[in-house]
């Protein structure tokens, strides 16, 4: 099935719903979008820096990606791939601080830059070897200490554009875990409306009371960025606002957050005390993993303003979706206008999302 959306906004209605409530759509859309754009890996202060070799295993059950973390001193310096070339075998079942990879079922062996050093019984084929099955490199990129594997090689700017030259004076890199509210939510929902419900601020006046009392809604804002969009959110009190950082622009001083989100499911939500992240894995069209985690600049902040209850927040955004997707199987409900005002970011989405689906 193909699918349109009219580019021009003030003309633009929502995704055919075919796209929601299909199967075979659904898993094609798996490889065509997710496979294709940044997958999120973790904060700079989650990796363990004193193992040389992680392994780890990207979005279980959706893409089954398996991947080595080597790390060298305190960061981040290659990603291979953690399958054997000879039989698919996972080289790496723990962390290891080897320079030599032993695949556990016949033995090859892989130095950290993935090239085969030895390969029992093919010992006069090692040069063929060699040259066609060394190990998978990804690549990929890091913003604020955030890193993502970015199997299409594109460049920070090809996404954000200019944010985080704009952001320099936020201080990611003090950024630390809490574990008090860093865990998964399972929903019973497409993904793609847990990251529409994330696009605008359209709902807030109606379902969320308490953090309606924090922000100007008539300030609201919405930016588009090359594959990812920002929405501003000024705040109502000054003590939950980024003007107490030092050298932040104007534009930015009396937000009271900041929410980034990457093309396709990745939001990072930046706000005075610290940083929270959603990432939305799909598991089936009616089923969704969000999977949240929460970095603080210092332990002892308290969390004010629009970040200031998290938990409140996402159970209101979790019961709304819910009532979308059972009314999507309306036969009454056609593809609603889109609104020009506040739904710049789902029409941005939905642009993006129909491309890769069309190729």
């Amino acid at each position: 099935m193909s699918f349109h959306i009219d580019k021009n906004i003030e003309n633009a209605h929502f995704i055919d719903k075919h796209f929601y409530l299909d199967s075979l759509i659904y898993k094609d859309s798996i490889n065509k979008v997710f496979r294709k754009n940044p997958i999120y890996l973790g904060h700079h202060s989650t990796f363990d820096f004193q193992s040389l070799l992680q392994p780890k295993s990207i979005y279980p059950k959706l893409l089954d990606e398996e991947i080595i973390l080597h790390f060298e001193g305190s960061k981040l310096n290659k990603i291979l791939s953690n399958v054997c070339t000879h039989r698919a075998h996972l080289l790496l079942n723990q962390k290891s601080n080897n320079y030599t990879i032993q695949c556990p079922y016949h033995g090859r062996t892989f130095n950290c830059q993935g090239e085969i050093k030895n390969a029992p019984g093919f010992e006069d084929k090692l040069e063929y070897l060699r040259q066609n099955e060394q190990l998978t490199q990804y690549s990929y990129f890091n913003f604020g200490g955030f890193y993502f594997l970015n199997e299409q090689n594109l460049k920070v700017d090809n996404l954000l554009g200019d944010f985080p030259k704009i952001m320099d004076w936020f201080p990611f890199s003090k950024l630390v875990t809490d574990n008090n509210f860093s865990k998964e939510f399972e929903i019973d929902a497409h993904w793609a409306l847990y990251v529409e419900n994330y696009l605008e601020g359209f709902h807030i006046p109606f379902i969320h009371k308490g953090l309606a009392k924090e922000i100007k809604l008539n300030d609201y804002k919405i930016e588009i960025l090359p594959k990812a969009t920002l929405q501003l959110a000024t705040g109502k009190h000054d003590d939950s606002t980024f003007s107490k950082f030092k050298n932040v622009p104007e534009k930015y001083g009396n937000l009271a957050a900041i929410y980034l989100w990457i093309y396709p499911n990745i939001m990072i939500n930046i706000y005075p005390w610290g940083v929270s992240v959603n990432v939305i894995i799909p598991q089936t069209k009616e089923k969704t993993i969000i999977r949240y985690e929460t970095f603080v600049l210092n332990p002892d902040y308290q969390k004010l303003g629009a970040g200031g209850d998290l938990g409140t927040v996402e159970m209101e955004d979790q019961q709304a979706i819910l009532m979308v997707q059972k009314g999507l199987k309306s036969s009454a409900y056609k593809p609603g206008k889109i609104s020009s005002i506040h739904e710049q970011g789902v029409h941005h989405f939905h642009q993006l999302l129909i491309e890769d689906l069309n190729n």
